[in-house]
């Protein structure tokens, strides 16, 4: 027998949708949230809550909520997890319908989904396509996930590491790396292999890493992210080389955005493709003194009116790039506005090479590909 609870908060018709959660056989007392995606754009985190939330996501229970949903165009995708707190963290989700208040529409999820910190691979989060007729309107995919830790000297770190993937259609939501193949994870000079699974967002373009370090000694050195997907030869490599965290302007920052290789360096010669707007070519030139180039990671900020985009990371000096009275050229996808630029590269490697502070000098263009 399955009961229904009801939630009464009263919402604009254009916005207002129904969520119904069918719990499975074991039923949660951690709080869940709802992310919906649509071809315009996202709504959430939607906390799912009620007055009693003793008497929510009970086993063989489903759970009705009204909830605002807006601007997210046609609806393809949605997300759902609790935080694994409470007594009864375990959550076996059954499925999950969304209904449109004014025009009836109505969106079917199929769970079956175990939201666990141990079992499968200790996600407390599912993502869950449309089905219509019966079918995935986007197939899931397993992500392969391989953290390398750099063999720099206390390059580990014992403290959490969340990732978050983005590619053509959407992203993955910021994941906590829990379960690695390893007994003990971000050891120095290690691989460590999670698994994300998503639907399906197409070409990766971007990794997000977060790290939260109680102190420096927990700061942790990550070398590069490579992420694969079953039953495909190739690799998406996402260089870091650097701390995390990591100051800059005199903030501390828990997170960094890392872009693809390819997008980041581009040294071989190749046939003049068609430019498109936002393309910008980085032309990167290391003065001739005897010590003017550098092992560090080098990564640009550009400023403009409306904000700052960076760091877009350029490279390392350990892959033959920034030798003294060298040229290196990069393509990078800028926003028009952004106006002027900096290089930052590397504190750490500056500590330990400190002869690089006074010796390092770089000039810089910006041209735009036409």
């Amino acid at each position: 027998e399955v009961r229904i609870s009801q939630s009464r908060e009263i919402l604009q018709p254009e916005d207002e949708w129904k969520v119904l959660v069918l719990t499975g056989n074991t039923g949660t007392q951690a709080n869940v949230t709802l992310w919906v995606y649509g071809d315009e754009g996202v709504t959430g985190p939607v906390h799912l809550s009620k007055d009693s939330p003793e008497q929510l996501f009970l086993p063989r229970q489903e759970d009705e909520f009204q909830v605002e949903i807006r601007n997210t165009g046609q609806i393809y995708k949605i997300r759902i997890g609790h935080d694994g707190t409470s007594e009864q963290p375990e959550w076996s989700l059954q499925r999950v319908t969304i209904k449109h208040m004014k025009s009836k529409k109505i969106l079917e999820f199929a769970a079956n989904a175990w939201l666990s910190r141990i079992q499968a691979d200790g996600d407390v989060v599912c993502e869950l396509p449309v089905v219509k007729e019966g079918q995935a309107i986007f197939p899931l995919v397993r992500y392969h996930v391989d953290i390398h830790t750099g063999q720099l000297k206390q390059a580990e770190t014992e403290s959490e590491v969340s990732l978050c993937l983005y590619g053509e259609r959407g992203d993955s939501g910021l994941r906590l790396l829990y379960k690695s193949n390893m007994p003990l994870k971000f050891q120095r000079g290690q691989i460590d292999t999670f698994h994300v699974e998503a639907v399906s967002l197409g070409k990766l373009q971007k990794v997000l890493l977060h790290c939260e370090a109680s102190d420096t000694s927990q700061h942790w050195y990550c070398e590069k992210v490579v992420v694969r997907e079953p039953g495909s030869a190739s690799e998406s490599i996402f260089t870091c080389e650097r701390w995390l965290p990591f100051m800059s302007q005199g903030i501390i920052h828990s997170e960094i955005e890392l872009y693809l290789q390819e997008m980041q360096i581009n040294h071989q010669p190749k046939i003049q493709e068609e430019a498109n707007e936002g393309d910008w070519k980085v032309t990167v030139v290391t003065g001739d003194l005897e010590n003017a180039g550098t092992t560090a990671a080098v990564s640009l900020y550009v400023y403009g009116e409306a904000g700052c985009l960076g760091p877009i990371i350029l490279g390392s000096g350990k892959h033959q790039l920034f030798n003294p009275n060298t040229e290196d050229t990069f393509k990078v996808k800028l926003i028009c506005y952004y106006l002027f630029a900096k290089i930052y590269y590397d504190i750490y490697s500056l500590r330990q090479n400190r002869e690089l502070f006074v010796s390092f000098g770089i000039a810089f263009a910006l041209h735009f590909l036409v």
